[in-house]
C-alpha cells in the first residue's frame, strides 16, 4: 500500500487529541503519538516501513433546517427544495457525495428507504448502470454518536463500482434521510470526509 493512501486511511483511526498538536493514532494494532505536520516512520507487523503524518482538516459549518454539522471545506454545499422536501448535498471533486433530505412532518420513515432505492435504480439505470443479482444489503454507520442501520445499494457504471448507503431517522418530529454515495476507487478519500460529518452531526 502506498504511504499516501495509508496516511489518508489512518485518519479514520484518529481516536483522541492529547493537546493542540498531539494525537494518539492506532495503526496496525499499535498506538502512536503524532504531532501535526511532523512525518514519522512506522514499521508495520509485516516488517514494511511507511511514512505517516497527520494534517488538520479545514472545515465549514452548516446549521439550517434543524440540522447542525461540520464538513470538510473541499466539499461543495448545495441546497434545493421540492414537494416540501429540503435537500442538502455535499459533493467533492471525486465521487464522494452526501445527501440529506428533510421531509415534511407526518412522513413515515418506514417507506422512505424503499422509495429512495426505487428512485436510485431508475435514475442510475437510465444512465446505463448495472446492478448485481444481489444488489442490496444491510449496512451500519454511526451518526451523531448513534449507530444506525440502513440499506446499501451496489451498482456500476462501466467498470466503476459504486455504493449508495441509505439511512433514515426521526429528528424534531420530522423524517430525515441521509445518503452516503461513493465509487469504490474513492473509498479511501470518502471515509475520512464522512467521519468529519457524522461525528459532528446534530
Amino acid at each position: 500500500m502506498k504511504p499516501t493512501i495509508f496516511a489518508s486511511l489512518i485518519l479514520l483511526a484518529l481516536v483522541t487529541s492529547a493537546s493542540a498538536a498531539d494525537y494518539e493514532v492506532a495503526i496496525d494494532g499499535r498506538k502512536y503519538l503524532f504531532s501535526q505536520g511532523v512525518e514519522q516512520e512506522i514499521i508495520l507487523k509485516d516488517g514494511k516501513h511507511i511514512s505517516v503524518s497527520i494534517e488538520g482538516v479545514k472545515t465549514r459549518t452548516f446549521q439550517e433546517h434543524g440540522i447542525s454539522l461540520t464538513y470538510p471545506s473541499d466539499m461543495k454545499l448545495g441546497q434545493e427544495s421540492f414537494y416540501g422536501i429540503k435537500q442538502i448535498t455535499l459533493e467533492s471533486t471525486d465521487s464522494t457525495l452526501l445527501m440529506i433530505q428533510v421531509f415534511p412532518a407526518g412522513v413515515n420513515p418506514a417507506g422512505v428507504p424503499g422509495d429512495l432505492l426505487a428512485g436510485f435504480r431508475e435514475e442510475f439505470g437510465n444512465l446505463g448502470a448495472r446492478f448485481p443479482a444481489k444488489s442490496t444489503a444491510p449496512c451500519k454507520r454511526s451518526t451523531g454518536g448513534v449507530e444506525r442501520v440502513g440499506v446499501e445499494l451496489s451498482w456500476a457504471l462501466g467498470a466503476l463500482a459504486h455504493k449508495s448507503e441509505i439511512y433514515t431517522m426521526q429528528k424534531s418530529g420530522k423524517t430525515l434521510a441521509i445518503v452516503f454515495q461513493y465509487a469504490e476507487e474513492d473509498k479511501g478519500k470518502a471515509m475520512p470526509r464522512y467521519a468529519v460529518i457524522t461525528k459532528s452531526f446534530k
